[in-house]
């Protein structure tokens, strides 16, 4: 993670192909980290998020879809706290992308108006 990278929320004990880790929300860009690692294996710049998916509350795994331009992951939210913990965090990450993909679809408009002309 670059020193000015600025994380406005970090969600512990998320999997993601039955790895368990931390989700970042950061400034730019989301990503995961594995636990016990330094590195993160996953990430995406805001505006190449097309939409994100939430499972119903009805499921017994609480998963959000982030859903890209070329490709899909999918975030097992596991709090050990239990559901309404899960739901918490995955509620808190689905809020946020809510607020920050439409100004990052904006800026991706106004970039390729710009390369357009």
């Amino acid at each position: 993670m670059s020193s000015r990278e600025d994380v406005r929320l970090k969600i512990d004990h998320v999997k993601s192909k039955k790895v368990e880790g931390t989700l970042y929300m950061m400034s730019q860009r989301m990503a995961w980290m594995p636990k016990h690692r330094d590195v993160f294996t996953i990430s995406f710049d805001y505006c190449n998020i097309k939409s994100h998916r939430m499972s119903s509350d009805e499921k017994t795994k609480i998963r959000l879809q982030i859903v890209c331009y070329n490709d899909m992951t999918t975030f097992h939210f596991c709090n050990p706290n239990g559901i309404e913990a899960q739901k918490k965090d995955r509620d808190a990450i689905s809020d946020l992308l809510r607020i920050l993909l439409p100004e990052f679809k904006v800026q991706m408009d106004e970039a390729l108006q710009d390369k357009l002309k």
